[in-house]
């Protein structure tokens, strides 16, 4: 499917080209095609290239972030795709090409259909580890280190010290990572620091039944009138809100407001 339309009329013919006129003036003027020699250790060879030029040494750790966070980037980038006025998608380049290609111009269809050649099969490998790195290799253990887990002391009785010691669960390593750390890590968005405050949120329940949801709901609602109508700035010789109990099926939740939102901050 290499630069080809995938299906339909025109099946296997070259897809339309969007060129920079001034890059293929100046790739057919310089004869790159057929002088071009790759750098070292670059190889192009049947439309793949093949780049060993980088080298990353001992301990540093952010350049070896920056090389996983390249290869394991999304195959499609929303920067670079456009549906134009008349239906067509455009597929703009990374980097324009030698010759002055810069982007590919397709149907909604062909688009999807090279969108359908990328994703991986069900229950099939994107990485495979060979050598030692493989999973039943006897030398992984010796390659690969393991997570220091520190285990806090407990109080046990002494009664129950002999029957406890031997028979407690080792401790389990962290293999995931919560959501609000992957998208620190991923978007640099901490959605766990709070804007007002600068504090650190903390989940305090899950509610999943619907009775409990609607009562807490009508005790957001009734917060917010009540602090609208302080706020409106009303006869100051007016009394002020009622100080009655609230209604069984009302639920204070102290939270506060600005500008007339909810702010779930604290």
């Amino acid at each position: 499917m290499k630069s080809l339309v995938p299906f339909g009329p025109g099946a296997g013919q070259p897809l339309k080209r969007l060129i920079d006129p001034d890059l293929s003036r100046a790739f057919q003027s310089s004869g790159w095609g057929s002088q071009y020699v790759p750098p070292p250790l670059v190889m192009n060879a049947d439309g793949f290239s093949l780049h060993a030029a980088t080298l990353i040494r001992k301990g540093q750790r952010a350049q070896l972030e920056k090389l996983c966070r390249y290869v394991t980037r999304p195959a499609i980038s929303l920067e670079r795709f456009e549906v134009r006025p008349d239906g067509m998608v455009s597929w703009l380049l990374r980097k324009p090409w030698k010759d002055g290609t810069k982007g590919f111009v397709m149907t909604p269809y062909q688009f999807l259909a090279r969108l359908a050649a990328i994703v991986p099969h069900p229950r099939e490998h994107q990485l495979t580890y060979q050598g030692v790195l493989a999973p039943a290799s006897p030398l992984r253990d010796q390659v690969v280190p393991r997570p220091v887990v520190r285990k806090e002391p407990k109080d046990v009785d002494v009664a129950d010290e002999d029957v406890s010691m031997g028979l407690g669960e080792p401790p389990k390593s962290q293999r995931s990572i919560c959501w609000a750390d992957l998208l620190k890590r991923v978007f640099g968005e901490d959605v766990l620091r709070c804007p007002r405050c600068r504090g650190r949120r903390h989940m305090i329940s899950v509610i999943t039944d619907r009775e409990t949801a609607r009562k807490v709901l009508e005790g957001v609602r009734a917060a917010a009138r009540r602090s609208s109508g302080s706020l409106g700035g009303g006869d100051p010789s007016s009394p002020g809100p009622s100080r009655s109990p609230p209604a069984e099926s009302e639920v204070r939740i102290p939270m506060p407001l600005r500008q007339g939102r909810l702010d779930f901050g604290k």
